[in-house]
């Protein structure tokens, strides 16, 4: 028993020391400029944890984080923001960076984030960055940004921007939106397209709006009662 509980001991040191050596800063630092999205992935993950600890190390909050005054390991960590926007600007997992810049509320992190809002080119991660930025008029918004969306000349933006419409309804509350009514006027012009796919995918945000405008009428008359 105690040969065995010495062998579990000495797994579980390796483990940490491996796990240690893999998390440090400069792997990390490493990984976020590789062009492997598995990589990308991975080093938004620990970049996060790497800084949380780094935080709460020093006593803080991190939606209060000061400019000036950081600890050392602070620091180190923060000098790999810039890499992180980069992820958030241009990574398949955006979506990721974004959350990771914004719960730590350094006023650079939320400027720089919605800087991104006119030139993104995916409803998904344009109704992320409004959310994740406190934008107050945030449906207004988003519907004014999917109109753009819906005007590109590229047919593979439109057509996601089609089928992230027509799934609002399934999302979570937090979510879900209300849609104006020139969005649902622009689908149903997209109704007309001359390609299959658009249309199809029209069609299927055409119905989406249907259903959470129930959604929408259904929730405002339970709080009436």
């Amino acid at each position: 028993m105690v040969d065995s509980d010495a062998k579990r001991d000495a797994l579980r040191e390796r483990a940490a020391k491996l796990a240690q050596m893999y998390t440090n800063i400069d792997t990390v630092s490493q990984a976020l400029d590789s062009a492997d999205p598995r990589l990308q992935m991975w080093s938004l993950w620990f970049w996060n944890a790497g800084i949380s600890k780094a935080v709460q190390s020093a006593g803080r909050n991190p939606l209060t984080l000061p400019l000036e005054g950081l600890t050392a390991e602070e620091e180190a960590w923060h000098a790999l923001m810039p890499k992180v926007q980069r992820l958030a600007k241009n990574s398949p997992y955006r979506s990721q960076a974004i959350d990771d810049l914004a719960f730590f509320a350094w006023s650079e992190n939320h400027e720089f984030l919605r800087s991104l809002i006119p030139t993104e080119s995916s409803a998904q991660v344009v109704l992320r960055l409004l959310e994740r930025t406190g934008e107050p008029k945030r449906d207004a918004r988003f519907s004014e940004e999917l109109l753009r969306l819906l005007a590109s000349p590229n047919v593979e933006v439109r057509r996601s921007a089609l089928a992230d419409i027509a799934m609002n309804w399934n999302s979570a509350e937090m979510w879900q939106v209300h849609f104006a009514a020139r969005v649902s006027q622009r689908v149903e012009e997209l109704r007309g397209s001359h390609d299959d796919e658009e249309k199809r995918l029209a069609n299927w945000a055409a119905e989406g709006l249907e259903k959470i405008a129930k959604i929408w009428l259904e929730r405002d008359h339970s709080k009436r009662r």
